[in-house]
């Protein structure tokens, strides 16, 4: 006995050549739905598309489970934000000894010349980009450190040998962050948007695979109610995309569409003609 049609008697083949642009975890699930939901005795090329899609379910699965284990790279803003400081605190150091009077204070000419050394466009430098402003940053270190670090020991006469030593030390990590002074580890990273490419490409075959013996006149009642099942799945996803969610329900992921095609233009509608008010009374 044949089973019962899930759809009308006309059904529309093309609406299921597309997948629905789902992200990676419930295009899996999509996919694992299809596979469960595969004819019993397909034909031979439902068959081929249904163990490459098994196969790249399987792939796309593993994937998505090694990125939830992947290490997140090493945020490189508290280093920065630690240079940033000690750039600054030495900055403001040497410009409070510019108000004082310099005929009083034989330093206050020696902090304006480092200031003017170090700081010839105040700390602008520190935010720059990494790369830019550890070049920036090295710069300004090797000044201090040549000729036997003579302006290194000046500057902590003036500021502090814990400031200088805290810039120093500072800068060295910061050398290390951008990859300048030691080479950093790459970690390797889970593609998931090609994960989710191939995957969706999968889907697709496997769906013109079940349109097209769908279509086909040979096939049995029995097959066509077996398919229907497995379009009748793209619509449940379909479904979930344009209902509302529940408000405690987060957004989806919004995923790449293909670009809308370009409008043709419009001429703008003819103003309408305004009559000109009739002349009152002489």
């Amino acid at each position: 006995m044949p089973m019962p049609s899930m759809f009308p008697q006309s059904v529309d083949v093309s609406a299921y050549m597309r997948v629905p642009p789902l992200d990676l975890p419930s295009l899996i699930a999509l996919c694992q739905q299809l596979l469960t939901e595969s004819p019993s005795s397909p034909p031979t090329a439902v068959r081929t598309s249904q163990i490459e899609l098994e196969q790249a379910t399987q792939r796309a699965a593993e994937g998505y489970r090694l990125a939830l284990t992947e290490e997140a790279p090493p945020d490189s803003r508290p280093i920065d934000l630690q240079a940033d400081v000690a750039w600054g605190a030495v900055y403001r150091r040497l410009d409070a000894y510019t108000v004082l009077p310099s005929d009083r204070y034989p330093w206050v000419e020696r902090a304006k010349a480092l200031l003017a050394t170090l700081f010839p466009d105040g700390l602008r430098f520190t935010q720059l980009e990494y790369g830019a402003q550890w070049v920036e940053s090295e710069a300004r270190i090797k000044t201090l450190l040549a000729d036997r670090g003579l302006l290194k020991t000046e500057l902590a006469g003036l500021v502090g040998g814990d400031f200088v030593d805290e810039l120093l030390r500072t800068h060295s990590s910061y050398g290390e962050m951008v990859g300048a002074t030691r080479r950093r580890t790459l970690r390797g990273k889970t593609d998931q948007r090609t994960l989710r490419s191939k995957l969706m490409e999968s889907a697709s075959v496997h769906l013109i695979q079940l349109g097209a013996a769908y279509l086909n006149p040979s096939t049995s009642e029995r097959l066509r109610s077996e398919i229907e099942r497995s379009f009748a799945t793209v619509d449940l996803y379909r479904d979930k995309l344009a209902s509302p969610r529940r408000p405690d329900e987060p957004a989806p992921t919004p995923q790449p569409s293909p670009p809308a095609p370009s409008p043709s233009p419009i001429s703008p509608p003819p103003s309408p003609h305004v009559p000109a008010p009739a002349p009152g009374p002489a």
